[in-house]
């Protein structure tokens, strides 16, 4: 994603007369001086015209807000969505995610998390967007993540939500799409009474989630028993709860000394991009010699799910990928 601040008169007709397209675009607010302020750069507000003449120009925009509870929230984030609806159909499809925040922000803008309520409230605020965005253009193209979801304590809204999934890798429809793909790939099986257990460790914000996944499992296999362990993020800080962001030395902390049963699986976003290392360097070989059990990397996806659980360890063929799960946004400066 691009916030814009950085290109020149040139880069623009550039991009224009090349007709460059799809855009990833930074947007978190369509008020220049707040977001000049988002982003501590006073370009920040005039590169929004750069926004409206790739729209004239019918460039195709991919737009990310991140939500800043008590900064582009509420009021200004429904004018935010109105001056976006009006640039459709450019502005194709908007992403909403709630910001993270690190225990590294000293010196920095004072910024609070995403609650409860207020997860509710932006659900809402977007909600009311979608629906006059299908009354006039007859189509929704704002998209609240995840994350707000289960930060309201609400169910993830169903498949016809999320429009063929255009924002997956922005966390958008990943956990709705991982519990259908799961459904479909067991329903695939026969089922059987062998007995095996399973230990997942995952983000704390997406550990509920992974379980009733693999309660679906148990449908088919009822003597698997399995354990949905939440991994408190402490290298970053608490407040980080998503599985990306959570480091080799917190995984050995949390899970030394535990029974982790006959296979331990964790989602490969833990990694770096095709690497099999964490945040910290530590390494998935370091990972298992220090709990003295064999690794399972699972790729995106209900199949390799539900492969990683039930076919034979030696079978696995492991696809590093980086996929979205918290806005990069987690360090924020200037909010």
């Amino acid at each position: 994603y691009i916030s814009m601040t950085n290109l020149s008169e040139a880069d623009v007709q550039r991009i224009i007369a090349m007709h460059i397209s799809p855009l990833n675009v930074s947007i978190h607010t369509t008020n220049p001086d707040l977001r000049s302020r988002m982003l501590g750069n006073p370009r920040g507000g005039e590169s929004l015209e750069y926004l409206r003449r790739f729209a004239q120009a019918g460039l195709k925009i991919m737009g990310q807000i991140v939500v800043c509870p008590g900064w582009n929230d509420g009021e200004e984030l429904e004018r935010t969505l109105e001056d976006l609806a009006a640039m459709h159909p450019s502005i194709a499809h908007v992403a909403l995610a709630p910001v993270g925040l690190t225990r590294y922000r000293e010196g920095l803008e004072p910024l609070r998390p995403v609650d409860r309520e207020k997860a509710r409230q932006i659900i809402g605020v977007v909600d009311k967007a979608r629906e006059k965005c299908l009354k006039t253009y007859g189509q929704s193209f704002f998209y609240a993540a995840d994350e707000f979801y289960l930060i309201a304590g609400w169910p993830l809204p169903g498949e016809e939500y999320y429009n063929g999934y255009p924002q997956l890798e922005n966390g958008v429809g990943m956990l709705r799409l991982l519990g259908t793909e799961v459904r479909q790939a067991v329903a695939e099986r026969d089922g059987d009474d062998r007995k095996l257990s399973v230990t997942v460790a995952t983000g704390r914000l997406a550990a509920p989630y992974i379980a009733g996944c693999m309660d679906v499992i148990r449908e088919k296999y009822p003597n698997i028993t399995s354990e949905v362990i939440a991994i408190k993020n402490n290298f970053f800080g608490e407040k980080i709860t998503v599985s990306g962001l959570i480091t080799g030395q917190d995984l050995i902390e949390q899970l030394s000394g535990r029974k982790l049963g006959d296979r331990l699986l964790i989602p490969c976003n833990m990694l770096r991009s095709g690497e099999d290392v964490f945040l910290d360097d530590i390494t998935i070989t370091e990972l298992s010699e220090k709990l003295g059990k064999e690794i399972i990397v699972v790729d995106p996806g209900g199949a390799d799910l539900v492969s990683a659980v039930l076919d034979p360890v030696e079978h696995k063929k492991q696809i590093r990928r980086q996929m979205y799960e918290q806005t990069s946004s987690c360090n924020s400066g200037k909010a």
